[in-house]
C-alpha cells in the first residue's frame, strides 16, 4: 500500500519470518489489543503463553490555546473543525471524506483541513498523479463553492491543527497505519473516527463518517489518553515478574 519496491508475497514471508524468530528466542511477546494477539497466534504460530496484550500509550502533547489556534487558522466558534492527517495515500480515504461534506453535510457549519502532502513513494507513479489531481480538483471546487476546506502539505509541526480541531477522521481501509494520527489524536483528548474493517463498500463507510461528524462534532467531549509515563509502573512490574518467573497465562490489561 506503501509502494515498497518489492513484491507482496515476499514481504509478507519476510515478515512472517522474522516475527516467528523473535517469538522463538523471546520470554514473551508484547501486543497492544486482543486483535493483534489472535493474529500473532493465528498467523504467526506464537506460543499462546508467551503472547501478553498490553495496551498502547501516548506521548504527552502540550496543546496550545484552542481559541488562540482556532483564531490562528481563521476557524469561528460557531464551526466544527473536522481534521485529517498525514500523508495522502489512495487507501487512506480522504477522498471519501472530502465527497461527505460535498454531499452528505451542512458544509456551512463545518471546516474540513487535510493536513498532509503527497506520499512520497508514490509521487512517481502515474495512477497515483491522477487520483492526487482529483482530489485537488475536488478541494477546489469546494472550495469556488464557499465550503471551508484546506489541503495544508506538508505538515512539519502538527500541534497548531491539533490544538484547533474537534475531531479526527481516519478512514483508512487498513486501520492499522492509521496509528500515528490516531495517538496523536487520542494524546490531544479528541475523538477519533477509524473505518471498521468490516466496511469495504464506500457508501457503508461515507454513512458511517457523517453519523461520527454530526454526532461527535456537536459535543465532541474529552477523550483521556492513556500516557506513557503513567503505564510504565505497569510494564515495569510485568517485566521484573517475567524476568524472575517468564510469562504466565496470556494477559490482558
Amino acid at each position: 500500500m506503501n509502494s515498497l519496491p518489492a513484491r507482496r508475497s515476499v514481504l509478507k514471508a519476510g515478515v512472517a519470518s522474522i516475527n516467528r524468530s523473535i517469538a522463538a528466542l523471546a520470554d514473551a511477546v508484547i501486543v497492544h489489543e486482543d486483535f493483534l494477539r489472535d493474529v500473532a497466534i493465528r498467523d504467526y504460530r506464537m506460543p499462546v503463553h508467551k503472547v501478553i496484550v498490553r495496551p498502547h500509550g501516548v506521548e504527552r502533547v502540550r496543546p496550545l490555546d484552542r481559541g488562540r489556534a482556532r483564531a490562528n487558522l481563521g476557524i469561528g466558534d460557531d464551526r466544527v473543525l473536522v481534521l485529517f492527517f498525514g500523508y495522502l495515500a489512495r487507501y487512506k480515504g480522504v477522498d471519501l471524506l472530502v465527497k461527505v461534506l460535498r454531499n452528505r453535510l451542512d458544509w456551512r457549519k463545518y471546516s474540513l483541513i487535510i493536513a498532509g502532502g503527497p506520499h512520497p513513494r508514490a509521487r512517481d507513479d502515474p495512477g497515483y498523479r491522477e487520483w492526487f489531481r482529483d482530489l485537488v480538483n475536488n478541494v477546489d471546487e469546494l472550495r469556488r463553492e464557499g465550503a471551508d476546506v484546506r489541503l495544508t502539505g506538508f505538515v512539519e509541526d502538527p500541534s497548531p491543527y491539533f490544538s484547533a480541531a474537534d475531531l479526527v477522521v481516519l478512514p483508512y481501509v487498513e486501520r492499522f497505519s492509521a496509528s500515528g494520527p490516531a495517538s496523536l489524536a487520542e494524546a490531544y483528548g479528541l475523538p477519533v473516527f477509524l473505518a471498521d474493517g468490516q466496511l469495504r463498500a464506500s457508501a457503508d463507510l461515507e454513512d458511517a463518517i457523517t453519523r461520527f461528524i454530526e454526532e461527535r462534532g456537536g459535543d465532541p467531549g474529552t477523550v483521556h489518553a492513556r500516557f506513557w509515563d503513567e503505564m510504565a509502573a505497569d510494564y515495569y512490574s510485568f517485566l521484573v515478574r517475567t524476568r524472575n518467573s517468564g510469562p504466565q497465562s496470556p494477559v490482558r490489561r
